[in-house]
């Protein structure tokens, strides 16, 4: 079962290759060329800068309010696992066939 997140970002992504190959068409049908615009080196510098700036806000936003906190579980080891408190063996689990064939010889 796949998550909400991954279907979101699954969504996302396949939305702004669509959108970006509909501006692409767009500008090809009108025979317009994007870089001949006066504006167009100011307007990449602006977009650049407002993800910088916005990225910093959030990241300290982020902190500010413990989003990314580390809990105590990770800090103390109790989320380790030693190798005598595994179930099974690694090469049985995940190649049956090997493991047949090194017992048997």
């Amino acid at each position: 079962c796949f998550s909400s997140q991954y279907f979101f970002v699954i969504t996302l992504g396949g939305s702004g290759s669509f959108l970006f190959v509909l501006a692409l068409s767009m500008m090809l049908r009108a025979n317009y060329n994007m870089f001949e615009d006066i504006l167009f080196g100011l307007c990449i510098v602006l977009v650049l800068g407002a993800c910088f700036f916005i990225k910093k806000f959030m990241f300290n936003f982020a902190d500010l309010l413990g989003l990314w906190r580390i809990t105590s579980a990770v800090t103390t080891g109790d989320m380790i696992q030693g190798e005598d408190e595994l179930e099974e063996d690694f090469v049985s689990v995940f190649a049956p066939a090997n493991a047949k064939i090194s017992l048997q010889g």
